[in-house]
């Protein structure tokens, strides 16, 4: 069995993501929808869709790594776009989605003869 690529980036210039010590935390999809009530208090929904979202952690990354990481989410705003997420499923099949990036958490800095972050996550959430 290969390892599963992860890719991110604007469409059509996607990296592919370090792999070693990272965890995908699977979660489940989020359910958009609209609720009202009435005046008798009767909850009205409105379901619009389900949506993808990932939460992607390394135990370990060198700030070389962190830095590529951090470029590919800064291009959101500098662009501005959503980016392209491509993963592979188990048979080696490619999925695209279009999702807003968030780095939620930077880790922390690991002071060796090349600079580590130790806890660095990131939450992609499909658009």
């Amino acid at each position: 069995m290969a390892i599963q690529i992860l890719k991110l980036g604007i469409s059509g210039s996607e990296t592919t993501l370090v792999s070693e010590s990272r965890v995908n935390n699977q979660g489940a999809d989020t359910a958009i929808t609209k609720d009202e009530r009435s005046a008798s208090g009767k909850l009205h929904t409105g379901f619009i869709r389900l949506v993808g979202n990932w939460s992607i952690d390394w135990d370990v990354m060198t700030q070389a790594n962190f830095e590529t990481l951090r470029a590919i989410i800064l291009l959101q705003y500098s662009t501005p776009t959503f980016l392209s997420f491509i993963y592979t499923d188990v048979n080696g099949t490619l999925t695209t989605k279009t999702v807003k990036a968030t780095l939620t958490n930077k880790g922390t800095l690991i002071q060796k003869d090349v600079f580590y972050y130790a806890g660095v996550s990131m939450q992609l959430e499909e658009v």
